[in-house]
């Protein structure tokens, strides 16, 4: 948008603008805080280094097994086998346990004493997995050496076995013993039967033989119970032996309680003959079982797992980078800035007048106005007062609260939030424009620190009468106002003057209100230069004795510190006429400032009026 439009633009044009456009992004956080990301991430890499340098070398090494249910592979199925994903699972807790750490501990401290590894340190260094669709376990063991790391995982693998190993040997005496007691039960139970079958049948010759026989018959199955191989063949015998003697005995007998004895004999010995086989397969299951393990590897030489020096410098120059730009962030989200000329908008609540662009080539003169009227920084500035003009004749044929505002707001305070923001660059060449256009100007050097105005507008000369001796009665203000030939027109000055006075005193006196007032009515257009509202106590005073108030924002100040001013502003009734955006970035359109021409003149120029003189009735307070 081109310079002389801005002074076109109602508030409303800006409120679009929503707030979230005045937050930071990741670019221009950089490209403002690169110093302090940079110095974050020079910090941690410097951090990183030592790290490296000091932290001790690690060292790993990986043993595994392969691991199998023992029921399956038993060759009479001593038991029903588990999920082999659920079994899996088990062994890799049983891995992890602390019964395998005591146990590996105990290996290490009398395979390698030197090592002195306790239960807890190789809980916590020890990392058991497996792959998926795999009965593969791996053992990996992290130490201070390489050592350390293949003792460490080949020692959890072996006491893993032998607590395996011992599990399953537990299990199978278990069984064998409960066997044992089953097969004693059933002896015994013959013996009894034995002996009450005896009872009936007497003591015949030929029974005698018979049970002479059955004996030896009955001696050879006991023996064959005890042994650990049995012969099918000879147990096959041995029971159709029993069987023919049976039959001859029921044969001899016809007695119905003895063919019941005989019956509970024939059921017994079946029950002892399918006892002794079972404690036979169990005790095969028992020598060929293994404790699970299927195939079992040694840890190979470990290898050095810890990051080096420049890997540690590497990842504490990342951490430092992502922690700076986030500080970086942190700090641009509590110093946001304005980046545009329609930002301020809203936080004035008033429309942009106008933009001084920051020209690439810098100012020689700080009255372009005066000096370089061609020059595109004396456009701007011509820009700015044209916009002024309107503004204010905008504003005197506007009711505001059912009261039209006349020819009276001539007096514009102009401020800022901090010093340094061009303030009084832009009240003098304002001024100097003003006059050049034919109207009678006095530009009022209220900042009594500095009096930078007047060292603007009148460098080098003494100002020793000004408002200070007006107001408390010692000179007139024909003899204060200084006329300034600079850029022609007319325009005059009034400085501070010599006499020391407070400025909280003199400006909040009745006599300073009716030198305003008299001022108001010999000149078309006052422009009061005064200090940063923020810094002194009488620029609230100022600003409530002129008609009006123009604020200059600079580009990349603060957003608080205008928000603050448009606070403190509004609770004074200050009625702001608008912002200037004062060094603008120069883009494209502002670039065209060529062959432009001022407006014609908004300000009804007064009519010729008297000169001022001590006698004026105007001044009849201030000389009392």
């Amino acid at each position: 948008m081109p310079l002389d439009s801005f002074h076109e633009l109602p508030f409303e044009m800006t409120s679009h603008i929503e707030p979230a456009t005045l937050e930071p992004d990741i670019m221009s956080v950089i490209r403002e805080r690169w110093r302090h990301i940079l110095v974050m991430g020079l910090a941690f890499l410097l951090f990183g280094l030592i790290i490296g340098v000091a932290r001790q070398a690690r060292w790993i090494a990986t043993a595994s097994v392969v691991v199998e249910d023992p029921r399956q592979s038993t060759l009479f199925e001593a038991g029903s086998p588990q999920l082999p994903e659920r079994y899996l699972q088990t062994q890799i807790e049983v891995l992890e346990s602390a019964a395998v750490a005591q146990r590996a501990s105990e290996l290490l401290a009398d395979g390698t004493p030197s090592l002195n590894l306790s239960d807890d340190d190789i809980l916590m260094n020890t990392n058991v997995r497996s792959r998926e669709a795999s009965d593969l376990i791996a053992v990996s063991y992290t130490g201070s050496s390489a050592e350390e790391a293949e003792s460490g995982a080949n020692m959890i693998v072996e006491a893993y076995l032998e607590l395996r190993q011992s599990e399953a040997l537990a299990s199978f005496a278990a069984a064998l013993a409960q066997l044992d007691a089953s097969i004693q039960e059933s002896e015994d139970q013959l013996d009894s039967l034995d002996s009450e079958i005896q009872a009936l049948l007497g003591t015949a010759p030929l029974r005698a033989d018979l049970d002479q026989e059955y004996q030896q018959v009955l001696s050879r199955l006991i023996a064959l119970s005890e042994a650990v191989e049995v012969d099918p063949d000879e147990l096959t015998l041995i029971s159709s032996q029993l069987e023919a003697m049976r039959t001859v005995v029921e044969i001899e007998g016809q007695r119905p309680e003895l063919g019941a004895l005989l019956e509970e004999q024939r059921l017994a010995i079946g029950r002892l003959s399918e006892l002794t086989t079972r404690r036979n397969e169990v005790a095969v299951d028992a020598e060929l079982t293994g404790g699970g393990v299927v195939f079992q590897s040694n840890a190979r030489p470990a290898e050095r797992t810890s990051p080096g020096t420049l890997l540690h410098g590497a990842l504490g120059l990342a951490a430092g980078l992502f922690i700076g730009l986030g500080f970086a962030y942190g700090l641009e989200i509590r110093r946001r800035r304005f980046k545009n000329p329609f930002e301020p908008a809203l936080f004035t609540h008033s429309p942009l007048l106008g933009a001084i662009p920051e020209f690439d080539t810098e100012m020689e003169t700080q009255v372009p106005m005066a000096n370089a009227p061609q020059s595109e920084s004396a456009e701007a500035f011509r820009f700015v007062m044209a916009a002024v003009e309107s503004q204010l004749t905008r504003l005197e044929m506007t009711p505001q609260r059912g009261t039209a505002l006349g020819w009276g707001d001539r007096v514009i305070y102009v401020t800022s939030t901090s010093p340094g923001d061009g303030r009084t660059t832009l009240v003098a060449n304002m001024a100097i424009a003003a006059a050049r256009s034919g109207k009678r100007v006095l530009a009022l050097d209220a900042d009594f620190a500095t009096q930078g105005l007047t060292n603007i507008l009148a460098p080098g000369t003494e100002h020793s009468v000004g408002i200070a001796e007006v107001v408390v009665g010692t000179s007139s203000l024909t003899s204060a106002m200084r006329p300034i030939s600079m850029g022609g027109g007319d325009l005059h000055l009034l400085s501070r003057g010599s006499d020391v006075l407070s400025a909280q005193d003199l400006f909040g006196s009745k006599e300073a209100a009716t030198l305003l007032q008299t001022i108001r009515h010999q000149y078309d257009l006052v422009l009061v230069d005064s200090p940063p509202f923020h810094q002194v106590g009488y620029a609230t005073t100022l600003a409530r004795l002129a008609d009006r108030v123009l604020v200059v924002v600079t580009h990349r100040s603060l957003v608080s510190a205008l928000e603050e001013l448009s606070r403190r502003l509004s609770l004074i009734h200050g009625r702001d006429i608008g912002y200037v955006y004062n060094r603008a970035p120069v883009v494209g359109e502002l670039r065209r400032i060529g062959k432009h021409t001022p407006e014609p003149s908004l300000f009804p120029i007064s009519p010729q009026r008297e000169p001022l003189t001590s006698e004026s009735p105007v001044f009849e307070n201030v000389r009392d």
